[in-house]
This record gives C-alpha cells, structure tokens and sequence, in this order.
C-alpha cells in the first residue's frame, strides 16, 4: 500500500492582490473606527467604551477581509497595520491589536486547522475586540496606569455590561459581515454567468 500522504501547508504565501485587499480592508476599519474620536472624553469614565463603539466596525470588515482571504495570518495582518496607526496614538494599543491578532490566529489554528469556514470566520473575527478588553486592562496594569483598576472598581456592573456588549456586537457583526461577504459572491458569480 503506497502511503504517500500529500502535507497540507497551513502557512500559504500571501499573493500581492491579497496584501492590497487585506490593506484596504484594514484602513477603511481605521476610518471606521475614526467614531471613537467622540467618545474620547469618556475613555477614563466607563471601562471598554472604544471598544463599545468600535467593535462593530472592526468585526464586520475583518470578516468581509478573512471572508475574501482564507489564510492563517489574515486578522494577524490587518491587526497589524490598525495596530501600525494606531501607535502613533498610543504604543499599548499597538501591542494590543498585535497580541490579539495573534492570540485569535492561534486559537483559529488550534480550532478550526484551516480557515476555510465561514464558522471560523465568524468565532475569529468575533474574539479579535473582546479580546483587546482584558489585554488592554493587563498592559496597563503591567505599565502601572491605575486609571484601569479604578474605572472597573468603581462601578464594576458596567465592566461586566460593556463585555458582554462588545462581545454580542462583535458577533452581530461578524455575522453580517459573512452575510454581506456571500451576497457580493453570489452577485459576482451571476454576474460572471452573464
């Protein structure tokens, strides 16, 4: 019995056309994200509020993006290049995006293997900005910033409100964003017919 089993490559090679797409993915999340400018002055009142109002943004496009292209690496790369902006902003929101990124790889790669799903690009997409609350809480905890501990100490049921809100608007968005993803498909694909 010949057992020559072909070795499936779970790192493939990015092509110039998918960097382009991932790229313009990731700055019009930049430009969506750009709402969080209005609620900056509530950034040390309530606990999670950029992410309460970015993570709608983010989770819709990431998906449209991971939809397109499905390689391990895609949401690391797009959480790079926010990630790249944003450190002209703030360097721990850089090390966030960057963590988280690669957090939600490895866990994709753990779960799921391939990316090929559209489930793992809703649970992908979904965990990116959930994920930047308690990352974002540790770094500034490990940098000595205590404007963290007292916004969730002082009233810790909107912590627990926030959370859950990014989370289930992560997921609305994910899911949308996959939606959206397959009706361009179908619209391309009848289009190609014709």
């Amino acid at each position: 019995m010949n057992n020559t089993l072909k070795k499936e490559k779970y790192f493939k090679k990015f092509t110039i056309k998918e960097i382009v797409y991932l790229s313009i993915i990731s700055i019009i999340s930049i430009l969506g994200s750009s709402v969080m400018m209005l609620v900056v002055p509530l950034v040390t009142q309530i606990y999670g509020i950029a992410q309460l109002v970015t993570s709608f943004q983010v989770s819709i496009l990431f998906s449209i993006g991971l939809f397109k292209v499905r390689k391990p690496g895609s949401i690391l790369y797009m959480a790079l290049f926010m990630g790249a902006v944003m450190v002209f902003m703030s360097f721990i929101m850089f090390v966030v995006f960057l963590t988280a990124g690669l957090l939600v790889e490895g866990l994709g790669l753990l779960i799921f293997r391939k990316s090929e799903s559209n489930l793992s690009v809703i649970v992908k997409t979904t965990l990116f900005m959930p994920l930047t609350l308690p990352l974002n809480f540790l770094l500034n905890l490990i940098l000595a910033e205590e404007v963290q501990i007292k916004l969730i100490s002082k009233v810790p049921w909107i912590t627990v409100v926030v959370t859950l809100a990014v989370i289930l608007i992560s997921l609305l968005g994910s899911f949308l964003g996959v939606l959206m993803s397959k009706e361009i498909k179908k619209a391309k694909e009848s289009k190609d017919e014709e």
